[in-house]
């Protein structure tokens, strides 16, 4: 038994011919595509034993590694291509269960029944010869309108009828915001005062002074009132020194500030004596 592999020339369709037997004169047959007459030699057969060869190869899809026969030129492992075919079974049964798309009204078949106020019934009729009637003043747009024979609705709602009566559109068209403007330019509002800031109440006595104990001992900065505090209470003397800027320094009792409460000379007393005359 031998094998020959042949190639149609007309539609390249491919045949793998087994011969058995001894046969020594050529085979001819009949492409099954093109009807084109082909021809086997005997003589280029040869056995073919079944292959045994295996190969490691990585699958594309999910990175595992699978062995193959040398005739398997997929790239996908056994399970990947399980679960190709699969997904392509279920699609293919969703694109059949999914109903088909209801074809579109088409309006040149479309009849329309028209009910005037009286009750007068014109119809039914076709499209263009409603637009007919419309230009003839037979139609005024007042009418009820049935389609195919359905219920009877406000021409209005009919968006191929209403094409006719632009009227009726702007009618129908929604009046979202209405704005009012006036014939007379405002006249500007007055400015508003402005308030004027509040003043802020300042210290009565915000001077600062460095004391200087007659023992060498710093104080300060300190208040002017603490000053006098300190001195009232006896804690300072008329030979302690102040000063304002720790450059020049004086004594307390030379101080124009503060020599009036170091003085030790008492005050005169007045009597004040009211006379009266007699």
């Amino acid at each position: 038994m031998g094998r020959v592999a042949l190639i149609c020339p007309g539609c390249q369709t491919k045949y793998k011919v087994t011969i058995q037997g001894e046969a020594t004169e050529k085979i001819s047959f009949t492409c099954k595509k093109c009807s084109q007459l082909l021809e086997v030699d005997p003589k280029l057969a040869r056995e073919e034993a079944p292959t045994t060869e295996l190969l490691r190869a990585v699958c594309e899809k999910c990175g595992s590694e699978f062995v193959k026969n040398q005739e398997d030129d997929s790239r996908l492992c056994y399970q990947c291509r399980i679960d190709l075919l699969v997904s392509r079974k279920k699609q293919e049964s969703a694109e059949a269960a999914r109903p088909a798309a209801a074809p579109e009204m088409d309006k040149t078949t479309s009849r329309y029944t028209f009910r005037n106020p009286d009750g007068l019934v014109l119809g039914p009729i076709k499209l263009r010869t409603a637009a007919v009637l419309v230009r003839e003043k037979r139609i005024s747009g007042k009418e009820e309108v049935s389609r195919d024979g359905g219920d009877y609705l406000p021409l209005a709602q009919y968006p191929e009828l209403l094409e006719f009566f632009p009227e009726l559109a702007r009618e129908a068209a929604p009046v979202l915001e209405t704005e009012q403007i006036p014939l007379t330019e405002p006249e500007a509002p007055a400015p508003a005062p402005v308030k004027k800031p509040e003043a802020i109440p300042q210290p009565t006595d915000s001077r600062i002074y460095y004391l200087r104990l007659s023992q060498g001992k710093l104080l300060g900065p300190v208040k002017k009132n603490t000053v006098i505090d300190l001195i009232e209470c006896q804690f300072l003397s008329g030979q302690d020194e102040c000063s304002r800027d720790m450059r020049t320094w004086r004594n307390l009792e030379a101080d124009q500030e503060f020599k009036f409460l170091l003085s030790s000379e008492e005050a005169d007393v007045v009597e004040l004596t009211e006379t009266v005359e007699e």
